[in-house]
């Protein structure tokens, strides 16, 4: 991915996450589904799971614990782009 793209891709993926609260629980299902790449585990690796289990019941995440979940999505925004990028990928050679 060209760097300009990629720039772009990382401040809209960031913008998405301060501002649109259905984007940050999208994050925890994607986080969820690749574990392996969470920065600093111990905390974010459980609390993502719950969150992502609560998300994928049809609930949304509110007070403390989508504030909890913003943070976690915005340190994770490395894991992000990947994830939409390998996303883009599939689009894009069907």
């Amino acid at each position: 991915m060209q760097t300009q793209v990629r720039t772009y891709v990382i401040v809209h993926i960031i913008t998405l996450l301060r501002t649109n609260n259905r984007a940050v629980e999208k994050a925890m299902v994607v986080l969820h589904n690749r574990n392996n790449n969470i920065k600093n585990k111990a905390f974010s690796a459980s609390n993502t799971a719950y969150y992502a289990s609560w998300v994928n019941a049809g609930r949304p995440l509110s007070g403390i614990h989508l504030k909890r979940a913003r943070d976690i999505a915005l340190s994770n925004v490395g894991t992000l782009l990947q994830a939409a990028e390998e996303k883009a990928k599939t689009h894009t050679s069907m």
